[in-house]
């Protein structure tokens, strides 16, 4: 299972056990839902992240100063 956090990280979890796999660190608060994706074969998983716009009258600024909007992707192990 993907997520992420206000505090800039994309998460990973084990969907049976609920222990967290994988962490990494965006530079700004993740603000939208993980999306996975195959192409060729190999499986993608894809973290909106970045501050500003309807989210932040919604639930208040992120704790992270950055509000650059970032796409970060990361492939999954073979």
């Amino acid at each position: 299972m993907f997520t992420g956090n206000q505090q800039g990280y994309a998460l990973a979890f084990d969907d049976t056990t609920g222990e967290l796999l994988w962490k990494f660190q965006t530079g700004a608060a993740v603000r939208g839902q993980p999306a996975t994706y195959k192409v060729g074969g190999r499986q993608y998983v894809a973290v909106p992240s970045g501050g500003g716009g309807l989210a932040v009258t919604l639930v208040g600024e992120p704790p992270l100063a950055s509000k650059g909007s970032a796409l970060v992707v990361f492939a999954l192990p073979k």
